[in-house]
């Protein structure tokens, strides 16, 4: 399956990002908090039919 997404990313021009974790940031108490993530952006999509 790896495979097949490299080709597909490759074929469509689209990076590929092996993300090694749940999705949330990365971090812990040696984060400052000018390096924390403080902001979330939240976008509404209406799809049609056709």
């Amino acid at each position: 399956m790896l495979q097949h997404t490299l080709t597909e990313g490759k074929r469509l021009g689209l990076g590929i990002d092996m993300a090694t974790g749940t999705g949330w940031p990365f971090g812990g108490p040696w984060v400052t908090e000018a390096d924390a993530s403080k902001y979330i952006i939240s976008k509404t999509y209406e799809l049609y039919s056709g």
